[in-house]
Parts: C-alpha cells; structure tokens; sequence
C-alpha cells in the first residue's frame, strides 16, 4: 500500500509515493529515465522496517516537466532538497538506471547525507 507524496522545490511541484512505516529507516528511490516513482510499487513494500519515498524525478511521471533539456546533475539538488523537506538528514538512496547515476553524484557530492 502506497500514499501520495508531494513536495515543491525550485518552482517545481515534484510527485511521489511512501511506503512503509514513517519510523522505518530511511530510503529516497530515484527512478530510472522515461520511467516514474511506481517502478519502485513492486519492491519497496518488501523492504521491511524502511520508509521508502520514491519521487518522480523532474520531467518524469506526474512532476513538472521543462521546456528545456534535462542533465543528470539536475537531479543532485532535487535530491537534497526533497531530503530537506522530508526533514531527513540522512538517507539510504536506491536507485536504477539514471536514478543510480543522480544518487551516485550525490553520495560523492554530500556523502554526509547518504
């Protein structure tokens, strides 16, 4: 079972969904590209004791789009500041595919917050 999540950061209006207990240990999925936070419907509620919040990463899924093109370093500060609005300091990142590659530059970028 899974709940709605959203968050606005940098003008944009990112989508989402939770799974688990809200106490569970921390995980921030990124899905991978032309794919959205439901790729993770499958596995995430077998993830006991995590509280999984797999965003729509900006241009995909129910998140805004741009009319520009996207980079994969675009998603390092959309990372941080979803973390910032969850009120995580610190997160497990799961990741496929392009999603692999943001949480990769940002465990070299803020290894304090992974």
């Amino acid at each position: 079972m899974s709940e709605a999540v959203s968050f606005h950061i940098a003008g944009l209006s990112f989508q989402g969904l939770c799974f688990g207990p809200e106490n569970g240990h921390r995980v921030l999925a990124l899905h991978g590209w032309l794919d959205n936070a439901a790729s993770f419907s499958r596995i995430a509620p077998l993830l006991a004791g995590c509280r999984v919040v797999a965003i729509d990463q900006r241009g995909h899924g129910l998140t805004d789009h741009l009319r520009r093109p996207y980079h994969i370093w675009d998603g390092v500060p959309d990372v941080i500041e979803v973390l910032e609005a969850l009120g995580w300091d610190r997160a497990i990142l799961l990741g496929h595919s392009m999603g692999a590659a943001v949480a990769t530059i940002v465990a070299g970028a803020y290894p304090d917050r992974v």
